[in-house]
């Protein structure tokens, strides 16, 4: 007796392959919904740097591994759009943009500048090695002649940015912020936040920096101590003490927690 082909395994095979092609797709649609895409760094960012989608990748992760302080795309294009934003701390390539870590207030103020101060462009000759121990966000003691005289042309200065070359601090500064002066190619490259009135004894000098080590600036411009007991050595002019030290510090202990 002759065997007869099973004419409806084939259609069996299409079936099983049509059904596992809709599981497929049934998953991969369920683990869109449950991803969301989170703002990460494309590479090295340096505190104070204005940052827009050329810096920035914007990567799917599981909705429930997404914190509460972790920017995500939607919130990035709502907050921000087209303008892009400033970070007040360094990023590393990869890591996730903390939204904590974003400066607030309209970015041609920039949030760490107030209003009686100017940023302006110097030059150190500071050790190369320096650049790792001066960064930016530090408080430092600005003079001209190397202190020789006594005494620093400007106390209490922000460090916006600290390179070893003038392209280091490329990009790191919003638009509308005043430079009143590019510095020049040769030594550490700075940007340096100054009361205005000081503005000018500075720009474009050659300068020597003394680091406060007992003041930090925090996400409004305002100097806090470092630690418990700093308070005398962090008596910043009253221009730039803040409205509310102790509110200030516990918000800024609220961040590092």
């Amino acid at each position: 007796m002759k065997r007869t082909r099973n004419s409806r395994l084939p259609t069996i095979i299409v079936a099983i392959l049509i059904i596992v092609v809709g599981i497929g797709f049934y998953q991969a649609v369920v683990l869109a919904k449950n991803e969301v895409n989170v703002v990460t760094a494309a590479h090295d960012l340096p505190a104070y740097s204005f940052v827009s989608d050329p810096e920035l990748e914007f990567k799917p992760v599981p909705r429930g591994s997404v914190g509460d302080t972790d920017l995500t795309e939607e919130e990035y294009r709502e907050r921000y759009g087209d303008n892009g934003m400033v970070l007040t701390a360094q990023v590393l390539a990869g890591q996730r943009i903390d939204e904590r870590e974003v400066a607030t207030g309209p970015q041609e103020s920039f949030s760490v500048v107030l209003p009686d101060e100017r940023v302006v462009a110097a030059t150190t000759t500071l050790a190369g090695a320096a650049v790792g121990t001066i960064q930016a966000g530090d408080v430092v003691d600005v003079s001209t002649d190397g202190g020789l005289d006594g005494g620093a042309d400007v106390q209490f200065a922000k460090v916006i940015c600290i390179a070893n070359s003038a392209a280091g601090c490329r990009g790191v500064l919003p638009p509308g912020v005043d430079l009143s002066a590019t510095g020049t190619s040769e030594g550490i490259s700075l940007l340096l936040a100054v009361p205005s009135e000081a503005a000018d004894s500075i720009a474009g000098k050659q300068v020597t920096l003394a680091l406060n080590p007992f003041c930090r600036v925090d996400r409004t411009g305002h100097f806090l101590p470092t630690r418990e007991g700093a308070e005398e050595q962090c008596a910043a002019p009253d221009r730039m003490a803040a409205e509310a030290l102790g509110e200030s510090a516990a918000q800024s202990d609220d961040v590092e927690g």
